[in-house]
């Protein structure tokens, strides 16, 4: 099989990615090309097949040769499974190293978009999603991501026009559910709802739509069923840091159907309750109330 051949700037490279300390590695040259040579040698060695890195101290060239069950489509794959692990530091040097033998791949950059996205690198998102988009013009996923990174961006007019995009492309793809509702539901919750909803039906494990859905249903003031799907999304996962967000939802809503509940006044029962915890309190002194406190704080993580 044909090598495939790459080759990137060396002042590209994030050397945050490698073992040897940054500050080390830009003040020997040597090191940092032995450094980058060896990651790249690493990481096509798992990829499959062999690798030959050479660098002459402002490139990296790279000879990829790729075993029979392996060619370009092997090193997106890996590098996307990076993305999914969350090791952005490994896959973006790949990505950009992709993209610098095939800037055309619509794949790889909205791959590389969605990922510089997730980092907070908007401006850059932007501009290679904007270029997927060029190239497959006709993709709901595209039009998707590059909606989400003009949300992140605060274009909400772009966001709004690249979502609906995806919409008149698939207009059952989940994702563009779930983010064209929840950037509908800040001015207009009831246009928002049948978005989310679906999404939810689309997603059911996905607790980013759970708690856009719940957070719209608040926002309408129906605070019962808001609270039985926070329930159903804290239970998906529960150390989450959506999971959180629900839990506090949820306590906001129980005080407002506390406050409710009498026409915004005191409710007899309630404090009747709390004096006979502050009556507790008295009896049992600070280290069991200490206890106590501990435990029910445990028991509330579960909602």
């Amino acid at each position: 099989m044909e090598p495939l051949s790459f080759r990137i700037l060396l002042s590209d490279f994030d050397v945050d990615v490698l073992p040897v300390g940054s500050d080390l590695l830009k003040d020997d040259p040597e090191r940092l090309r032995e450094a980058v040579t060896d990651f790249f040698v690493r990481h096509f060695r798992k990829i499959g097949g062999r690798a030959q890195v050479a660098s002459d101290g402002k490139t990296v060239s790279i000879q990829w040769y790729p075993d029979a069950l392996s060619g370009r489509d092997a090193i997106v794959d890996y590098s996307i499974e990076l993305l999914r692990q969350g090791d952005y530091g490994n896959a973006e040097p790949l990505l950009r190293t992709i993209l610098s033998r095939y800037p055309e791949d619509s794949k790889v950059l909205m791959n590389y978009g969605m990922m510089l996205s997730d980092v907070g690198r908007l401006d850059e998102a932007v501009e290679h999603l904007s270029h997927a988009s060029r190239v497959t013009p006709d993709s709901a996923d595209v039009w998707n991501a590059l909606g989400v990174a003009y949300q992140r961006r605060g274009d909400r007019d772009s966001a709004k026009a690249a979502l609906k995009r995806s919409e008149d492309i698939e207009p059952d793809n989940p994702y563009m559910l779930r983010n064209l509702g929840a950037l509908l539901a800040d001015d207009s919750p009831e246009h928002a709802l049948a978005y989310l909803e679906k999404a939810v039906e689309l997603l059911p494990d996905d607790q980013q739509a759970g708690y856009g859905y719940a957070l719209c249903l608040h926002q309408l003031g129906r605070f019962d069923e808001a609270d039985s799907v926070l329930i159903r999304v804290i239970e998906i996962a529960p150390h989450t840091e959506v999971a959180e967000r629900c839990r506090e939802l949820r306590t906001d809503i129980a005080q407002k159907n506390l406050r409710g509940a009498v026409g915004g006044g005191l409710r007899p029962d309630v404090v009747m309750y709390c004096v006979a915890a502050l009556e507790k309190a008295a009896e049992v002194g600070p280290e069991e109330m200490q206890r106590i406190t501990f435990e029910i704080a445990l028991l509330g993580r579960s909602g």
